[in-house]
C-alpha cells in the first residue's frame, strides 16, 4: 500500500481506522479481480479495450500511408 500509494494516504486511512486489507482494497489492488478470473473471463473483460485499440490504431495507419486524414 504504502510503496504504490504513498505515506500520505495510509495515515489518512488509519486516522479513519480504515483495514487496507477490508473493502478498500480492489481500489489499492487493481489486479485483484483478475487474479480471481479465468484466462477466458480475463479475454472477455479486456475484449472492448482492445477492439477500441486496435481501429484507432488502424485508422492512424490509415491517416500516415494516405497522407492525412
Amino acid at each position: 500500500l504504502r510503496a504504490g500509494y504513498g505515506g500520505p494516504i495510509r495515515t489518512y486511512l488509519a486516522r479513519l481506522r480504515v483495514d487496507p486489507s477490508g473493502p478498500i482494497a480492489a481500489h489499492f489492488a487493481p489486479w485483484r479481480a483478475f487474479r480471481s478470473m479465468t484466462p477466458a473471463q480475463v479475454a472477455a473483460y479486456i475484449s472492448p479495450a482492445l477492439s477500441q485499440a486496435a481501429r484507432v490504431q488502424a485508422q492512424q495507419h490509415q491517416s500516415f500511408t494516405s497522407g492525412g486524414p
